[in-house]
């Protein structure tokens, strides 16, 4: 049962929770680009009051998720051209930096862990795994 912070007995707030599994729907595309969220449905199918779904759909337009629609309803953010781009953008440079500081900073105990892994994925990749 939630607490006066919403909490339940796992000390995660209810709309922290509520969030947490409406974004991972988005990102594991059971929620796609444009479907609706709306508050009544949400918080039937989570067993949870809309207070804690209004919030989450709050906290998940903040994150760029979701886009509300005043006086209806939330729906899954649609990415445009443009906004893919610039996660492309962004993308590489942050591949970049990864492998610049990779380089400045391995050491041979990470080498070898990093060894380990490609070895693995391989072995996986000839098994068909």
């Amino acid at each position: 049962m939630p607490g006066e912070d919403g909490a339940r007995g796992g000390g995660e707030p209810e709309s922290a929770r509520v969030a947490r599994l409406i974004r991972d729907d988005i990102l594991d595309g059971v929620r796609p680009p444009g479907d609706r969220l709306v508050e009544r449905d949400l918080a039937d199918e989570l067993g949870v009051s809309r207070v804690p779904v209004r919030d989450a759909l709050k906290t998940l337009v903040s994150e760029g998720l979701v886009t509300l629609r005043p006086r209806t309803w939330a729906v899954v953010r649609e990415f445009t051209a443009s906004d893919i781009a610039d996660l492309r953008e962004v993308r590489s440079a942050l591949e970049v930096l990864t492998f610049k500081l990779a380089a400045q900073r391995h050491t041979r105990a990470g080498l070898a862990r990093l060894r380990a892994a490609l070895d693995a994925e391989l072995a996986a990749a000839r098994a068909g795994d």
